[in-house]
């Protein structure tokens, strides 16, 4: 009897992993046909390749490796791994989607950077290299955006994690350049500073101190306001992003949208202060880390 069972489950096995192989094979030639139907879809805007393209069976993770993608304008950009844990297929703009894209480059040439790649060099990157994950919900009904997580870390640069609710997203409507009816509702943003903002506040401070002067005598004149107002913590906060501009070092910083604001306001905008008004802060020049979260 237990050599009859060992025998039964050892058939049971083989045939279960045979089906399993077969059946990772026939999704995975699938992802390939749609994948190949999304690059042409696309053909007009850029050329992509991509070395191979496979699935994770558990989770159904799909998973394509050493992808190149060279638009039209001439930017050109390469991936190490792009992993899609969850995406809408029924929709030629997702209504969900869930990636990470791992070693993202751009070189830094007047192709991907055009008249700014020559200043960008002297700030000491000649390659411009980040790991990025983005997880959002779209409903065109309602036109509402909400991108749950956004979180790229440029390495040795710094690192960006953000959240946000932006309602009357209209894609033609935006494409348009009509912005009236676009609302950002929430917004929440992290960011680290590990070279990026320390090197760009030193560089433009030997070409342009009056730039930077301008800047922190704009800080100042909130912190006297924040005074005025007996907000405390925005003074605090003010005080060290001041600092920051005086003698750049570490820098970490929280903004959150203190009330709904449209994308057109925002961009009408001529002051910095008004900027400033909008959005409550927490600013930090303590050590900070250098490693995606």
């Amino acid at each position: 009897m237990p050599k009859k069972f060992f025998i039964v489950a050892a058939v049971m096995l083989l045939i279960t992993a045979t089906s399993f192989r077969a059946l990772k094979q026939y999704f995975t030639g699938r992802i390939n046909i749609e994948l190949e139907e999304l690059i042409y879809d696309l053909s007009e805007m850029a050329e992509v390749t991509y070395d191979d393209v496979s699935l994770r069976f558990i989770g159904l993770d799909v998973i394509i490796d050493d992808a190149t993608i060279v638009f039209t304008s001439g930017h050109t950009v390469s991936v190490d791994r792009v992993v899609i844990y969850r995406i809408d297929k029924k929709q030629r703009i997702p209504g969900y989607l869930h990636l990470c894209a791992y070693g993202v480059r751009f070189a830094v040439d007047e192709k991907n950077f055009g008249p700014w790649h020559s200043d960008i060099k002297q700030l000491g990157y000649d390659t411009v290299k980040a790991d990025v994950t983005c997880d959002y919900t779209y409903n065109k009904a309602e036109e509402l955006l909400l991108v749950h997580s956004c979180r790229i870390m440029l390495w040795e640069m710094g690192y960006m994690e953000a959240r946000f609710a932006v309602n009357g997203v209209d894609i033609e409507q935006l494409a348009a350049g009509k912005l009236e009816d676009t609302t950002i509702e929430q917004a929440e943003i992290h960011y680290e500073d590990w070279s990026l903002l320390k090197r760009l506040v030193s560089w433009t401070t030997q070409k342009d101190k009056n730039f930077i002067d301008f800047i922190i005598e704009t800080i100042h004149e909130e912190i006297k306001r924040a005074k005025r107002g007996s907000l405390y913590s925005d003074v605090r906060c003010l005080d060290e992003l001041a600092g920051f501009f005086t003698r750049p070092e570490q820098l970490a910083v929280d903004i959150v949208l203190r009330d709904p604001v449209s994308l057109e306001t925002i961009i009408g905008m001529k002051k910095i202060s008004q900027l400033f008004r909008l959005c409550a802060f927490h600013v930090s020049t303590a050590t900070v880390g250098n490693e995606m979260p």
